[in-house]
């Protein structure tokens, strides 16, 4: 059986996704560099972030029905 997070960390988990992708926005932003991106895996990195980012609020969800 696992271990439910705590809301501190659920919130910390929220945060460190949330820079992730601003991190993925910053990079493929229009720029002189743009044809060096490889966008196959910023879509990889972007379909781990959503699925990471709803399991995370999932939780918190639950979480906050059991309060």
């Amino acid at each position: 059986m696992t271990k439910s997070p705590t809301p501190q960390q659920l919130m910390d988990e929220l945060r460190e996704l949330q820079a992730c992708r601003s991190a993925v926005t910053d990079l493929v932003t229009p720029g002189r560099d743009l044809h060096m991106v490889d966008r196959d895996k910023f879509t990889i990195l972007l379909s781990v972030l959503d699925r990471d980012t709803e399991r995370v609020l999932g939780d918190f969800d639950r979480m906050l029905r059991l309060l």
